[in-house]
């Protein structure tokens, strides 16, 4: 195997190392439905907004003893994908905040990760 052929293999594999790494955490999850992949949902009082608390479909790496997740924001009556989060880790299942008239935006704590969108308060 010449020199060329080796540097072209070795490159190919990282390529799919950072391919793995970057889309395996959420890569599947964002194939299967909420409930499909396992993730929690939550709905706002009075039905607008709708959170999903997901797993990585994939194996995911933790240098902690939390569980790794991430969280999809959506606008219920449209179905409309508001947000997504980074990979979380969140220790438990976490917390949501509804939109109100000072602090319009969704907000999820999970401990050792916050994630945030913005979105107009339910009349």
């Amino acid at each position: 195997m010449t020199r060329r052929r080796a540097a072209w293999i070795g490159l190919g594999v990282a390529a799919l190392l950072l391919a793995y790494g970057v889309w395996a955490p959420k890569g599947l999850s964002r194939v299967l439905s909420a409930e499909q992949s396992g993730c929690e949902v939550h709905l706002s009082p009075k039905g607008w907004y709708r959170v999903e608390e997901c797993r990585p479909a994939w194996p995911y790496l933790s240098l902690t003893k939390d569980l790794p997740r991430f969280v999809r924001f959506y606008d219920q009556r449209s179905g409309r994908l508001l947000g997504e989060s980074r990979i979380l880790e969140a220790a438990n299942v976490g917390s949501v905040q509804w939109p109100i008239a000072t602090v319009p935006k969704i907000q999820f704590a999970g401990g050792g990760g916050d994630a945030e969108v913005a979105a107009p308060p339910e009349p």
